[in-house]
C-alpha cells in the first residue's frame, strides 16, 4: 500500500506509453459487471450526494473514446488514443500525479473556505480485474467540508475519465441534437460533430467562444433552444464551475489534464461541527491497464 506522509504539491509529469487502445473495450465490461456490487456497499447518508455513478454512461464514454480514436487521428491536446492510454487508463497509476489532483482541489476548496485539510490519502496494491490486463486500485480520504465543498469533490470525480464535450452527453442528448441539426441545416453536422470532439477543459476554460463558433452555423430560433438546453446538462454545468475556475486553471498549468478514470466506491457521511458541514470518508477506484 502506498500512503501519502506530507502534502505533495503538483509537478508536471510526462508519461509515455503507447500500448493499444482496445483495452478500453474491456474495461467496459468490467465497470458493468462491478456496477451491482459497488451500489451495494455505497452508504450515503444525505440526498445531494444521492445519485451515484453512473456506469451505463462510463461504458458508453469508453466506447465512444475508441472509436474517436479510430475515426480522429489527432485533437489539439495529442491524438485521442494517446490521451486514454497515458492519462485516463495508463498501465500504472502515478501516485504523485493523482495526489497533485487532490491537493489543488483540496486547496482551492481551503481558499473558499468550503474544506478543511484533506487526510492523510492512501493507495492499495492494485488487484488484477478479472479480464486479463486490467486492475483497479481503491484509494481513500477523509475530510470535512461545507455542503457545496462535497458537492464540487464528487463532481469532478465523476468527470475523471471524460475527454471531450460529447463524453458529457448520454446516447439520446447527442442523437436529438444530431437529428435536429440535419433538420434545420444537414451541413452543420460538421459543426456539431467538431463541438462534440472539443477538449472539455478548453471548452471550461471558454464557453462562450465554442458556443458562438457552433451557434453561427444555424438561424431558427426552436434549434438554438435545443442547443441552449443542451449546454444545461448536469456535467457540462459541472465541467465549467469547476475546469473554468481556478480547479481547471492549475490542472492546465500543472498538466494534470485529462484525469484518470476513477469511479466513487464508498462514501461515509457524518454530520459536522457546525450547520451545513459534514465529515466524508471517501473512497474511489481508480483503473489502469496491465496486471501488477
Amino acid at each position: 500500500m502506498r500512503r501519502r506522509t506530507r502534502r505533495s504539491r503538483p509537478i508536471r509529469t510526462a508519461l509515455f506509453f503507447t500500448a493499444g487502445i482496445a483495452m478500453l473495450s474491456v474495461a467496459g465490461f468490467l465497470l458493468a459487471e462491478h456496477a451491482a456490487a459497488v451500489l451495494e456497499v455505497r452508504e450515503v447518508s444525505l440526498p445531494l450526494v444521492a445519485e451515484i455513478p453512473q456506469f451505463e454512461r462510463r461504458i458508453a464514454v469508453l466506447t465512444d473514446q475508441v472509436e474517436m480514436a479510430e475515426l480522429h487521428a489527432a485533437t489539439s491536446f495529442g491524438s485521442q488514443e494517446e490521451n486514454v492510454n497515458v492519462y485516463v487508463l495508463p498501465e500504472d497509476i502515478d501516485f504523485d500525479r493523482l495526489l497533485a489532483v487532490f491537493d489543488i482541489l483540496g486547496e482551492e476548496l481551503e481558499n473558499e473556505k468550503l474544506l478543511t485539510e484533506i487526510s492523510e490519502i492512501t493507495m492499495s496494491d492494485p488487484i488484477p480485474a478479472q479480464e486479463e490486463g486490467l486492475s483497479v486500485r481503491s484509494v481513500s480520504m477523509k475530510f470535512a467540508a461545507h455542503e457545496d465543498g462535497v458537492q464540487t469533490f464528487l463532481s469532478l470525480v465523476k468527470l475523471a475519465g471524460l475527454l471531450t464535450i460529447g463524453d458529457t452527453l448520454s446516447a439520446e442528448e447527442r442523437l436529438l441534437l444530431l437529428q435536429k441539426t440535419e433538420e434545420e441545416n444537414p451541413a452543420g453536422v460538421v459543426a456539431i460533430e467538431q463541438f462534440f470532439s472539443t477538449d472539455l477543459l478548453r471548452y471550461a476554460r471558454e464557453p462562450k467562444t465554442y458556443e458562438t463558433q457552433l451557434l453561427r452555423s444555424f438561424s431558427s430560433p426552436s434549434f438554438t433552444k435545443t442547443i441552449e438546453d443542451t449546454l444545461q446538462s448536469p456535467l457540462l454545468r459541472d465541467a465549467r464551475r469547476i475546469l473554468g475556475g481556478a480547479v481547471g486553471t492549475r490542472l492546465q498549468q500543472y498538466n494534470l489534464w485529462p484525469l484518470p478514470l476513477m469511479v466513487l466506491s464508498d462514501v461515509r457521511i457524518h454530520a459536522g461541527g457546525a450547520p451545513g458541514w459534514f465529515v466524508l470518508s471517501v473512497t474511489v477506484d481508480v483503473y489502469s491497464r496491465g496486471n501488477d
